[in-house]
């Protein structure tokens, strides 16, 4: 928690806004393991091996599901990926074994 906050207001006012964002695609993540014509997937922060463990490590605001609007679809690779689309926040999911992602983007851009 920051200032009380799971999900601090500055991020929180971003709900159902237009964002974009720079990550990695968690390789064990994509929707049936594919490697290509990926729809979903977590985006993470690094690509540091600690963010590639057990997933029940990897904490809420470290992480964010992406869904690929739709035709758009990525092939993964280990480069950095930027990524543009609307953001849905989850608050009831900020915490430790909560049954769905925080942040969802819902992605009509990447590069």
């Amino acid at each position: 928690l920051r200032g009380g906050h799971a999900i601090p207001p500055d991020i929180a006012a971003l709900d159902g806004k237009k964002i974009f964002i720079k990550g990695y695609i968690r390789p064990d993540s994509t929707n049936n393991g594919y490697r290509q014509n990926i729809s979903q997937f977590l985006l993470v922060r690094d690509s540091n091996n600690c963010c590639f463990g057990d997933l029940s490590t990897v904490k809420y605001f470290d992480q964010m599901l992406v869904k690929m609007e739709g035709d758009e679809r990525v092939d993964y690779s280990g480069g950095l990926f930027r990524m543009g689309g609307v953001l849905r926040i989850f608050p009831q999911h900020a915490g430790d074994g909560a049954p769905g992602p925080a942040f969802v983007l819902e992605a009509d851009y990447a590069k």
